[in-house]
């Protein structure tokens, strides 16, 4: 694996302060959502209950693995493009940015975003492997203390080429740590499965704990959609942490919130990662043919609010190589806050 590292740039600061869920409202049981929407082997995790919110909105409570995993569902006529700081942070949207031009480009995805149906969640048998080397590709940015909160970045949803390996597969994503097997990873993105499906996702785990990969399958994706992905951990109080995947073409999108203890978060690096998964229990995928994908808006977020692109951060160049050859491996950054990833070969 071949690692570069740039020396980082400090930039001027601001606060920001995630406002905390409103947990209040009649709980009741869930409505069974309509068909299954999961692949053949995956497990369709339907919400126990519904807590109702006083302005019409709801959140979908699923227990995985002991943990609360939340769906906020926004009330009808909701518009992320015009809702409150305290809202866009209890239904798990990106929050609103101050910079103009990143406020432009949010305003766009905020505006496209059209009420998604939940329809569930799908756990699979994959986890990602917590490693740079031998399974990812792509840039991190790393410090030396906890300083990243959140992180996000975009890009066209790949499309599935052909390859001479059977069960090749990829997902891309944004997250938080897991650059050593003995660190935790929070991470949202989306993905192609081995039959040609395309999907959006969330994950958190570390060493003997967490989720296997789980499906959102009320995001639509298709090949060469626009692809938005958000995640942020509270290191305060409950830990919030926030999982969201958009996409802009078909105007869906998924939160998923979830309040993870220090053990989950490490903020000691972000990344932005195209990735060959890992069947749990067993060993990397065959890498599938992504192609090449373009990523933009890559940016992550200090603790003192500050986004900053991936060109003003200390970064890594992460080169995926396994066996002796490269898989997979990024261009330098061709802006600020842009680069491509590249496939090279399936194993």
């Amino acid at each position: 694996m071949a690692l570069k590292r740039i020396n980082a740039i400090a930039i001027g600061a601001s606060t920001f302060v995630l406002t905390s869920m409103m947990l209040t409202g009649l709980v009741q049981t869930a409505a069974a959502a309509p068909g299954n929407p999961c692949a053949s082997g995956e497990t369709w995790l339907q919400p126990t209950t519904v807590e109702n919110l006083p302005d019409g909105g709801h959140l979908d409570d699923y227990w995985i693995n002991g943990a609360l995993n939340q769906v906020p569902v926004p009330p009808p006529g909701f518009k992320p493009s015009v809702a409150s700081t305290e809202l866009l942070a209890r239904y798990g949207f990106p929050e609103r940015p101050s910079d103009v031009g990143a406020f432009k480009l949010w305003n766009e995805e905020m505006s496209v975003w059209h009420p998604t149906q939940d329809l569930g969640l799908c756990e699979t048998n994959m986890k990602a492997t917590i490693l740079t080397s031998p399974v990812w590709a792509g840039f991190d940015a790393g410090w030396s203390s906890n300083l990243f909160i959140a992180v996000q970045g975009d890009f066209k949803q790949p499309t599935r080429g052909s390859t001479s390996c059977s069960n090749a597969q990829e997902v891309s994503w944004v997250g938080l740590g897991g650059t050593s097997s003995t660190l935790p990873l929070i991470q949202a993105g989306s993905g192609m499965d081995a039959g040609g499906g395309y999907y959006a996702w969330y994950e958190y785990l570390k060493p003997g704990g967490g989720i296997n990969l789980t499906k959102m399958p009320s995001v639509t994706v298709h090949p060469g959609d626009s692809m938005h992905s958000y995640v942020v951990h509270q290191t305060s109080g409950l830990g919030q942490t926030t999982f969201y995947v958009q996409d802009g073409t078909t105007g869906t999108s998924q939160s998923v919130i979830v309040n993870l203890d220090s053990t989950y978060y490490d903020g000691t690096t972000a990344e932005w990662i195209d990735e060959r998964p890992t069947a749990s229990g067993g060993s990397p995928l065959p890498l599938a043919n992504f192609g090449t994908v373009n990523w933009t808006n890559v940016q992550a977020q200090k603790s003192t609010g500050t986004w900053y692109n991936l060109g003003s951060l200390l970064y890594n160049e992460i080169d995926m190589y396994a066996g002796g050859v490269y898989l997979a491996y990024p261009q330098p950054p061709s802006g600020s806050n842009t680069f491509t990833d590249n496939w090279y070969r399936c194993s």
